[in-house]
């Protein structure tokens, strides 16, 4: 089994709701050094830096901002946990 499958199961696991695959994403975005914002306060965001907000416990946006000022670039990956939810088999 290649390395990307065990993690994607080890995500699977540690995710039977929504509620849970928020809090392991915020998880493994605090150990590769992702700041969480809050969505209350103006963000000082910097060059280079990796960020994430989080909304009610059950929506992620994760963004890192580009090192150099004239930099302009986007990269978006999105997915959805809420219908059909996350289910352990009986």
């Amino acid at each position: 089994m290649s390395d990307t499958s065990r993690e994607l199961i080890s995500f699977i696991q540690a995710s039977p709701s929504v509620f849970h695959a928020v809090a392991e994403l915020q998880r493994r975005l605090d150990e590769a050094g992702f700041t969480r914002l809050s969505e209350r306060r103006t963000w000082p965001l910097e060059k280079g830096g990796k960020y994430y907000v989080t909304r009610n416990g059950s929506s992620l946006i994760a963004f890192k901002v580009g090192k150099d000022a004239g930099e302009l670039r986007f990269q978006f990956s999105a997915a959805h946990c809420d219908s059909p939810t996350f289910r352990r088999a009986a």
